[in-house]
Parts: C-alpha cells; sequence; structure tokens
C-alpha cells in the first residue's frame, strides 16, 4: 500500500473526482499522524509523517532550544529522511539547526549567517536514513546566535521515505 502522502498526491495527479476517492484519500492523510494511527481502519498502516506541533520560545542566548520527536515503531526500510521547519524570527540568519538522531547521529541542517536578516525559516531538508536508527527520540536544536530578537518553533516533521520489509 503507497504511504498516505503518495496516494493522495496520485488522486490529485490523476484529477479524481468521485467523492468517494476524494474522502479515501483525505482519510489516509488524516491516518498519517502519530495521534490518528489508533482511529485508521487500516491495521496494517504505519505512518511515515511524524509531527512535533507543540511549539516553543526560541530564546534570544546562544543557548539551545531542543524540541523532542519520539519514534515508537517503523517496520520499514528507511531510505530517506525529510525535516521540515516552520519558524518564525526576524532574523533567519541569526539561528542554527541541527538535527540529533536516536543514535546520537549529529546533522547541521542550517549554520547562523548574520548577512542574512530575512524573517523566518520555513524549509526543508533531506539526509540518507539508510543507516540510521530509526526508533526512538529525534532532537531537533535550535540556537539563536544573536541578540535583539527572540524567536518560535511552531512544528517541525520527519517524514520517512520507505518500503516495506520483505517478508521472503
Amino acid at each position: 500500500m503507497p504511504s498516505p502522502t503518495i496516494l493522495a498526491m496520485s488522486m490529485m495527479m490523476h484529477e479524481v473526482h468521485h467523492t468517494e476517492a476524494i474522502a479515501a484519500a483525505a482519510e489516509a492523510v488524516d491516518c498519517a499522524t502519530p495521534a490518528a494511527v489508533e482511529g485508521c481502519d487500516d491495521q496494517d498502516f504505519m505512518p511515515t509523517v511524524f509531527v512535533n506541533a507543540d511549539g516553543m520560545p526560541l530564546p534570544d542566548t546562544s543557548r539551545p532550544a531542543v524540541s523532542v520527536l519520539t519514534i515508537e515503531e517503523m517496520p520499514m526500510n528507511v531510505r530517506e529522511v525529510m525535516i521540515s521547519v516552520d519558524i518564525r524570527h526576524t532574523a533567519r540568519g541569526d539561528m542554527e539547526v541541527n538535527l540529533y538522531t536516536p543514535d546520537g547521529s549529529r546533522y547541521r541542517l542550517k549554520g547562523h549567517n548574520e548577512a542574512d536578516r530575512i524573517d523566518d525559516l520555513n524549509t526543508w531538508w533531506i539526509i540518507d536514513g539508510t543507516y540510521e536508527q530509526i526508533v526512538g527520540d529525534w532532537r531537533l536544536e535550535i540556537i539563536d546566535h544573536y541578540y535583539q530578537n527572540e524567536g518560535h518553533l511552531s512544528e517541525w516533521r520527519l517524514e520517512f521515505s520507505a518500503t516495506p520489509f520483505d517478508d521472503r
């Protein structure tokens, strides 16, 4: 079964206008969040998108703000991990963004750059997930390196590009 995101995109690309197909795509996408999994009818379905929408202030210091997303189960072969963030800040160049995987691997997603004075950071990055431990705590660390303006992390997501394990 394709992931809900792929299913929804496939339906849009083929311009399916049947009410039942659109309702099925919406239900599949609703099942893509960890909180909705219990209500999904498909017992074999494993979500590939995880969201932390708790939000948190980003203090105007060089001390890191850390947000955690816990993956409890991933019975699939992960190929890539897409990380997306929605950060409100008056100078995105002030911020450094790092991702720590459950096994402690660190990825610098964005370094600070005082010349970048554009507002907000609403973007994504892709890392190779082939050799990463997936189950456990993923930590997003944001450091505001300059004073005079604070920010806010609205949400961040992990989306796993994965294929089912081969049962043979």
